[in-house]
C-alpha cells in the first residue's frame, strides 16, 4: 500500500495533499473491491437489530429498505425465531441471487383485506432471478369459523363491490411471485392468511397499488419444497402462470377452496410443465387438485404430472379430488396430462378430464365413500369429456362398480412404470430442443475461429415455436448452460416457425470466450426451448473467423431511406394508426409516439414494435403491455418510445426511418405499418471503443496489463461519456464496466 501511495505522490496530477488523502482512499476501496469481486463468496447479510424484530410495529418498509441496499448474489439472514409485524408487502424486485434465510422467523402480517387495499401479500417477488426462502412462518389475521370441515372463506362472505367491502382475490398471500426466473421456497410455514400461501402470475401490469395483473415476463422454474400451508381463505398454491413449476413433499390443510388450484385467466398466460408431486392434501371444501383455464387458446396448458399425491379426506362439493379442465364452453385443449399413484377418496368419481389431448390416468387408487349426498349413483371413477386420446387403466378401485373401465388392464405394451423422477420427464413431455438453427447460408456444418478471438457468426431456425420470443446465444450443454447472448435483438418465428437470419459475435459479455467448443441456437426468452444448435469450436490457432451475414441478402442498414407507405400484402392484416386516427408519415425524436390499429384478428394478443421492411426484420419493443383488440378488432391508442432493447441499453434508435406495427405474439401477421423518421436521438448510440495495441479488454493504458493503474483511468472517468472507460458501449462509463474490468483483473 505504501508504495502505490508513493507512486500516487511522485504523479503530477496528484500533488495537492486534498487529492493525495482521496487517492489513498480510493485505493484502499478499489483493493477491497477487487478482493470481494475475485473471491465471489456469498455474503451474508444480518437483518439489523433496529428492525423491530418482537411484532411490536410494522416494519415492511424498513426491511425493504435494507434488502435495497443489500447486493445481488447475497444471502440475508434473519435471527432465529424473531417477529416482524407488517401491514403491507415487503418488496424483492428486480433482484438477481438473493437467498432468504428465515430460521424461524415469523412474518406477521396484520393487513386489511378491503377491496380497495390492493395486493397486500408478505412477501412480494418481481421481475428478479435466483431468489431463495427458507424456513420462514408467515401468518396472518384470517380466522375461520364453523366447523372444520365447512370452514368460512372468502366465498361465504361479502366481497367484491364498493371499497371497503371484502376482496375477493388472492389479496393478502404468503408469497406472491410476479415475473420471477429462478426460484425456491423451501419449508416455510404460511398459515391464517387472507389469500393463498403462494401465488406465482406474470409480472406484466401488476400495478403496484392497485394489483390489476396482465401478461409480461413469466415465472420459469420455480420449486415449491416442503411447504405447510394450513388454514387459507382461499387457496394453498395457485400457480396461475410459468413453465417448469413442481409443488413437491407439501402438506395442505384446511384451505377453503382448493389445496392446489393452477388456473390461467387470460389468454395471455401459460402453463407448461407443473409437475405435483408427494403432496398431502386434508380438509378442503372444493379439490384437492384442481386445473382449469378461463382462456382460449390451445394449448395454453402443456404438460401436467400429477404423481403420488394423498387426498385424506373428500371434498364437500360432490366434485372428484383431481380435475383438470372445466370451462366446457370454452373450445381449447390441455396438452398432455398424467396423472399416476394418487391415493384418493371420494363422494362422487376420483379423477375428472374435460378438454384434455393426450395423457393417461393409471395406477391412482379411488375410493369411493358412501353418503356425501352426491347424485350419482353409480359414479365413475375417471371421467374424461370433450378429451382426446386418454388412456384410464390399472386403477385400484373400492366401491365403484365391478365394470368400471378405469380398472381394466393397460393395453399389451404400455409402459407402465412409475414416471415420479422429478429430473425424467415422463413419456410426450415438452421437449427442451424444437427446431434447427443453421447457419446464414443454410448449412449446419461445424465452424471454427482463432483463439482470443470474438467471431462473428449468422444464424437463421427452422421448426421453432411460435407465439415465443427467442434470442440468439451461445452456450453449452445443448444451449442448456453458459447462455451468452450474440446481439440482443428479441426474435419471433413465423407462421411456419422460421426465424430469419442474425448475426452477432461469440463472446463472454464483453470479451472473447475461453477456448472451447461452443453450442450456437436460438433459445427462448423464458429459457425453455432452444432451437438444436450448430457449433463453432474457439481455439483452433490461425484457423479465420467465420464471415459476418453470409447470406446474399445484405443486412439492414440502420438508417434506411424512406419508402412509399406501405400496401398491406401477405402477413398484414388491418391498418396501423396514430393516435388521431391518421396515417400520412411522421418524423420527431421518438420519444413518445402514440398509436393505435383497426381491423386487428380479435381474440389473440398484439405487441408494438418498430422496425424495417413492414415489421419483418429488426424488430424492437415500443415498451407496450400486451393488447387486445377489441370485438371488431379496434386496439385502442397506446403511447410508446422508438427505442433499443434493454440489453442494447434501452436508448431511441439511431436517426433514420423506422415502421411502426402491432405484431401478434406468433409473429404470423402484423397491422399494416406506418412510417416514423427518427430526425436525432436524444441518446445516441456511440461508436465501439478503439480497440487497445494489446488487445486486452480492460487495458486502458496499453501496457499489456490489467492492473490497479487501469482501474485509476477508468474511475477517473466515472459517470461521463468517455469512450476509453466505456467498455460495454453504452454511452456512459458505470459499474457494468467496472464489473468487466474486474472480472480481467491480474491478466
Amino acid at each position: 500500500m505504501k508504495r502505490l501511495i508513493q507512486k500516487f505522490k511522485s504523479h503530477p496530477s496528484l500533488r495537492s495533499r486534498k487529492l493525495l488523502i482521496l487517492a489513498s482512499c480510493l485505493l484502499v476501496a478499489i483493493i477491497g473491491t477487487i478482493m470481494l469481486f475475485k473471491s465471489r463468496a456469498a455474503v451474508v447479510y444480518n437483518v439489523p437489530a433496529s428492525i423491530a424484530a418482537d411484532c411490536s410495529r410494522n416494519v415492511q418498509a424498513e426491511i425493504t429498505n435494507f434488502i435495497k441496499t443489500v447486493p445481488d448474489d447475497s444471502t440475508i439472514q434473519f435471527p432465529v425465531n424473531g417477529c416482524y409485524m407488517v401491514d403491507n408487502r415487503i418488496e424483492v424486485i428486480k433482484r438477481s441471487g438473493l437467498s432468504f434465510e428465515g430460521q424461524g422467523s415469523k412474518i406477521y402480517n396484520n393487513g386489511s383485506n378491503k377491496h380497495d387495499d390492493g395486493v397486500r401479500p408478505a412477501w412480494f417477488i418481481m421481475t428478479s432471478r435466483n431468489i431463495n426462502f427458507r424456513n420462514f412462518v408467515i401468518e396472518g389475521v384470517f380466522k375461520q369459523v364453523g366447523t372444520p370441515e365447512l370452514p368460512q372463506g372468502l366465498g361465504n362472505l361479502q366481497c367484491g363491490g364498493p371499497p371497503g367491502t371484502i376482496f375477493c382475490a388472492d389479496a393478502n398471500a404468503g408469497f406472491y411471485v410476479a415475473g420471477v426466473d429462478g426460484m425456491v421456497l423451501d419449508n416455510n410455514t404460511v398459515r391464517d392468511v387472507w389469500g393463498d400461501c403462494v401465488v406465482t402470475i406474470a409480472s406484466g401490469n401488476v400495478d403496484p397499488e392497485v394489483g390489476i395483473v396482465g401478461g409480461g415476463m413469466h415465472n420459469n422454474n420455480i420449486l415449491v419444497n416442503r411447504l405447510h400451508c394450513s388454514r387459507t381463505a382461499r387457496l394453498g398454491v395457485a400457480p396461475t402462470d410459468g413453465h417448469n413449476i413442481t409443488i413437491q413433499d407439501s402438506d395442505f390443510h384446511l384451505n377453503w377452496y382448493a389445496g392446489i388450484d393452477a388456473e390461467i385467466d387470460t389468454n395471455i398466460q401459460t402453463l407448461h410443465n407443473l409437475r405435483i408431486e408427494r403432496n398431502t392434501f386434508e380438509d378442503y371444501s372444493s379439490y384437492a387438485i384442481s386445473v382449469p383455464a378461463n382462456a382460449n387458446v390451445d394449448g395454453a396448458i402443456d404438460g401436467v404430472y400429477i404423481f403420488n399425491n394423498t387426498a385424506i379426506d373428500t371434498p364437500l362439493a360432490c366434485l372428484g379430488p383431481i380435475n383438470v379442465g372445466y370451462y366446457p364452453t370454452l373450445p381449447a385443449m390441455y396438452h398432455n396430462v398424467y396423472i399416476s399413484d394418487n391415493n384418493l377418496r371420494a363422494y362422487s368419481g376420483g379423477v375428472g378430464l374435460d378438454h384434455v389431448k393426450n395423457g393417461h390416468v393409471h395406477r391412482n387408487k379411488i375410493e369411493l365413500l358412501p353418503g356425501g349426498g352426491c347424485s350419482d349413483t353409480y359414479p365413475v371413477a375417471v371421467l374424461a369429456n370433450n378429451s382426446e386420446n386418454i388412456l384410464a387403466c390399472e386403477n385400484i378401485l373400492t366401491n365403484y362398480l365391478p365394470s368400471d373401465t378405469a380398472a381394466q388392464a393397460c393395453p399389451a405394451g404400455t409402459d407402465t412404470s412409475n414416471p415420479t423422477n422429478t429430473t425424467a420427464a415422463p413419456p410426450s413431455a415438452p421437449a427442451y430442443l424444437k427446431g434447427t438453427t443453421k447457419w446464414g447460408d443454410g448449412t449446419t456444418t461445424p465452424k471454427s475461429a482463432a483463439a482470443g478471438t470474438m467471431p462473428s457468426v449468422s444464424i437463421q431456425a427452422a421448426g421453432a415455436q411460435t407465439g415465443i420470443v427467442y434470442y440468439a446465444v451461445s452456450g453449452q450443454n445443448g444451449c442448456t448452460t453458459d447462455i451468452k447472448l450474440i446481439n440482443g435483438t428479441p426474435f419471433n418465428a413465423d407462421g411456419n416457425g422460421n426465424i430469419a437470419a442474425t448475426s452477432g459475435t461469440i463472446n463472454d459479455g464483453g470479451g472473447p470466450r475461453p477456448a472451447g467448443t461452443y453450442d450456437v441456437c436460438f433459445q427462448s426468452g423464458n429459457g425453455t426451448s432452444a432451437t438444436a444448435p450448430v457449433t463453432i469450436t474457439i481455439g483452433t490457432g490461425t484457423t479465420p473467423a467465420p464471415t459476418p451475414n453470409p447470406t446474399p441478402t445484405p443486412a439492414p442498414t440502420p438508417n434506411p431511406t424512406p419508402t412509399p407507405t406501405p400496401t398491406p400484402s401477405n402477413g398484414m392484416v388491418g391498418q396501423t394508426l396514430w393516435g388521431d386516427g391518421t396515417s400520412a408519415a411522421q418524423s420527431g425524436n421518438g420519444t413518445s409516439v402514440t398509436v393505435s390499429a383497426n381491423g386487428a384478428t380479435p381474440g389473440v394478443v398484439y405487441y408494438l414494435y418498430s422496425g424495417l421492411n413492414n415489421c419483418t426484420t429488426d424488430l424492437r419493443e415500443m415498451g407496450v403491455s400486451a393488447m387486445l383488440p377489441d370485438s371488431s378488432g379496434k386496439i385502442a391508442p397506446v403511447t410508446g418510445s422508438i427505442k433499443l432493447s434493454p440489453a442494447e441499453g434501452g436508448q431511441i434508435r439511431s436517426a433514420g426511418t423506422y415502421n411502426i406495427c402491432f405484431t401478434r405474439g406468433d409473429g404470423s401477421t402484423r397491422t399494416a405499418p406506418l412510417i416514423y423518421t427518427v430526425t436525432s436521438s436524444s441518446s445516441p448510440v456511440l461508436p465501439p471503443s478503439p480497440t487497445t495495441p494489446s488487445g486486452k479488454t480492460g487495458d486502458l493504458n496499453n501496457d499489456n496489463k490489467v492492473n490497479i493503474f487501469d482501474l485509476s483511468i477508468l474511475l477517473s472517468h466515472w459517470n461521463t461519456n468517455n469512450r476509453t472507460g466505456d467498455l460495454n458501449n453504452s454511452g456512459k462509463v458505470d459499474i457494468i464496466d467496472l464489473s468487466i474490468l474486474l472480472s480481467k483483473y491480474g491478466t
